[in-house]
């Protein structure tokens, strides 16, 4: 499982006593504000059903309760909204109707020490056609020696070598806070010599170990503050491109900022679902918003910046969105290249739909 490092700040409480606790604090998850802890002191005891209906967030002045995920402790409650918390902002924290506490989210913290995010795919069982490996960090970092701070480890005994492509340039997104990790494409394709004098980075069945060095160093020259592990298993070789068909759309009603939630069946490329959807009304007027991708990459929640009106989307995904093991919607990553390649069928696929 993915080490995450929280670091806490306690928020302005302007009815808070200070030589008590703080009974509501924002937990920071690196740099980013990831969630608030809202003390039983406040509540009393409630089961999770009431702490979704009593305990409500809210933007500003805004009269609408923010969307989030609550869970319970023995001593807290533990709300993860939606969409992160944005710096500079004051949520209103209400219990049972009445404010008992206003938090600002400081614009100024610093967080000195690097550290790992993420890794995609997030699940543990992966195809053993597994492409890609995303690392996401929470500062951008030094390139071009990317697999001197990374060890792939087999069974918890055999250090793997040559598994990763060693592309100079490396991949990174605008800000090199995302790295992209490219299984040898080589080894992975069946009868391919690669594959066959070396055998594919990863064998259905085995256990694996991500490690992330605490040596690899920022832009700044800080290096990460602790080692990141993840452990994964190999599965099924996948062989099949995305099944479109199989998606669940629940759309929301016109008048909420409501998400428009997609179930995908399977667990799809990351950085595809954030860059390869988009939401536009009828005529081509795309819909601004933030994608937040499940866990596990199995779908994708989407939250508009304004209230949904009512009328006609369209919901369009692009053909080069992939599968873990890289089928995108149009052709299969491994295919038989004696024979004629299927014919091209679209680059969008789309749904249209009703909000009302």
């Amino acid at each position: 499982m993915s080490l995450v490092f929280f670091f806490i700040w306690e928020g302005c409480q302007p009815h808070s006593r200070p030589d008590k606790p703080s009974d509501v604090k924002i937990l920071w998850n690196i740099r980013k504000a990831a969630r608030l802890s809202i003390s039983k002191r406040l509540t009393g005891e409630l089961d999770k059903a009431q702490a979704e209906k009593q305990v409500l967030i809210y933007l500003d002045t805004n009269d609408t309760p923010i969307l989030g995920e609550y869970d319970l402790t023995a001593d807290e409650i533990i709300f993860t909204p939606l969409i992160p918390f944005t710096r500079g902002k004051t949520y209103r924290v209400k219990i049972k109707g009445k404010q008992v506490r206003a938090i600002e989210i400081d614009t100024d913290i610093v967080v000195a020490v690097p550290g790992v995010m993420e890794v995609y795919p997030t699940r543990d069982t992966v195809p053993e056609n597994l492409l890609k490996i995303y690392i996401e960090f929470s500062q951008p970092m030094k390139e071009g020696e990317a697999l001197q701070h990374i060890v792939l480890i087999k069974n918890d005994r055999d250090t793997l070598h040559d598994e990763f492509l060693d592309l100079q340039p490396e991949l990174w997104n605008d800000d090199r806070t995302v790295l992209t990790l490219w299984f040898d494409p080589g080894r992975i394709k069946r009868d391919l010599q690669p594959n066959l004098k070396m055998g594919p980075p990863l064998i259905k069945g085995n256990k694996y170990t991500l490690i992330v060095k605490n040596d690899w160093e920022n832009e700044d020259g800080k290096t990460l503050g602790q080692i990141f592990v993840k452990n994964f298993i190999a599965g099924d070789y996948d062989n099949l491109s995305p099944n479109t068909r199989q998606w669940k759309i629940v759309t929301p009603k016109a008048g909420t900022n409501n998400p428009l939630e997609v179930d995908f069946n399977e667990s799809l490329d990351y950085m595809l679902v954030k860059n390869a959807i988009s939401i536009m009304q009828e005529g081509g007027k795309y819909i601004a918003g933030d994608f937040n991708v499940h866990k596990g990459e199995m779908g994708f929640s989407f939250v508009p910046e304004s209230p949904w009106q009512k009328g006609e989307y369209v919901l369009s995904v692009e053909a080069r969105m992939e599968d873990l093991a890289g089928n995108n919607l149009d052709r299969l990553f491994e295919r038989d290249l004696m024979k004629k390649p299927p014919p091209y069928v679209q680059k969008v696929q789309t749904w249209h739909l009703k909000i009302e």
